[in-house]
């Protein structure tokens, strides 16, 4: 049995919308998550409609059968878990995000030269 749960944003990535019809969750929407390496989630009668058409994740294209969804069960705690920890690396990836950058001005040889093969200090 697939796994349902009613929106919440503790258990998606923000700013992901369903993949399928490109709607953004909502409260009051009831989400399926496929047991996929990601969790990947999409409003439940968007990925019903997918999957009796398909039968693999329109994301990463893992085959979704009755087997692999009974030995892959999934869990509320699993999920926030998971989501908790991509929320915390995508927190480090800002943070990281805000480092200064300084350009490399001098770094490839005496004189940084642009692609005409002038110097850059000649045609200022």
């Amino acid at each position: 049995m697939l796994f349902r749960a009613p929106y919440s944003a503790e258990l998606v990535v923000q700013g992901v919308d369903c993949t399928i019809c490109l709607s953004p969750f909502a409260e009051g929407n009831t989400l399926i998550y496929l047991p996929c390496t990601g969790y990947h989630h999409f409003h439940e009668q968007c990925i019903i409609a997918w999957l009796k058409r398909n039968s693999v994740c329109p994301i990463c294209k893992q085959v979704i059968t009755e087997q692999f969804i009974r030995t892959t069960p999934i869990t509320q705690e699993a999920l926030r878990n998971y989501f908790t920890a991509v929320r915390r690396r995508e927190h480090e990836d800002t943070r990281l995000s805000h480092v200064e950058h300084r350009p490399l001005a001098g770094a490839f040889g005496k004189e940084d030269k642009d692609t005409d093969g002038k110097n850059q200090e000649q045609q200022s």
